[in-house]
């Protein structure tokens, strides 16, 4: 008859207090969790918590505490990702800075956005403008395009370096929520 992998512990001849048991393969001692963990697959606090839900016990004071952390998850609020509206070409608008003859055809992208906090929820606005285009552009880089994203990526980083030196020595990370408008500037 093969020998159980793990046996009761035993300490001057009586069962130990903890219920300890031992791996005979390692040579080492489990606690009683461990070993209903390891031999049945679940955790003694599930194991109550299923009996309580059908009915093969009273409820116990672990099936509370399961109760109690069940309900503090569901009234914690749920982080929202920030909403991703698609831009298209007519929310666009060129702004001229300079009314002059001799413009070189340079473009500059302002972003305007809603940041927030991770933690409290704290909302800041900030605008932030990319590094200006290469002056092989007669129009803006059109919308959809890496390079139009490349530079409202930069914008949203400096808008972000605004949010984070305006609220300097406040722990917290802070997200884009919305980009409420962005337009090219022509220089």
């Amino acid at each position: 008859m093969p020998t159980r992998r793990y046996q009761p512990l035993y300490q001057d001849g009586k069962r130990d207090k903890a219920k300890r048991f031992r791996d005979t393969h390692t040579n080492t001692i489990v606690s009683y969790r461990k070993y209903i963990k390891i031999t049945e697959g679940v955790s003694p606090e599930e194991k109550a918590v299923q009996r309580a839900k059908a009915g093969k016990a009273k409820p116990g004071k672990t099936y509370k505490r399961y109760l109690e952390r069940k309900a503090k998850k569901e009234k914690k609020p749920k982080v929202q990702p920030p909403k991703r509206t698609p831009y298209t070409t007519d929310r666009f608008r060129i702004v001229d800075r300079v009314k002059d003859k001799d413009h070189v055809n340079l473009y500059q992208l302002v972003v305007t956005a809603i940041f927030r906090k991770v933690g409290t929820g704290q909302k800041a606005v900030a605008r932030g403008y990319s590094t200006l285009t290469h002056s092989r552009y007669v129009t803006p880089p059109r919308y959809g395009t890496d390079y139009y994203y490349r530079r409202r990526a930069e914008a949203l980083r400096h808008a972000k370096a605004q949010v984070l030196s305006t609220h300097a020595g406040m722990s917290g990370e802070w997200v884009v929520q919305e980009v409420t408008d962005e337009f090219w500037l022509r220089h």
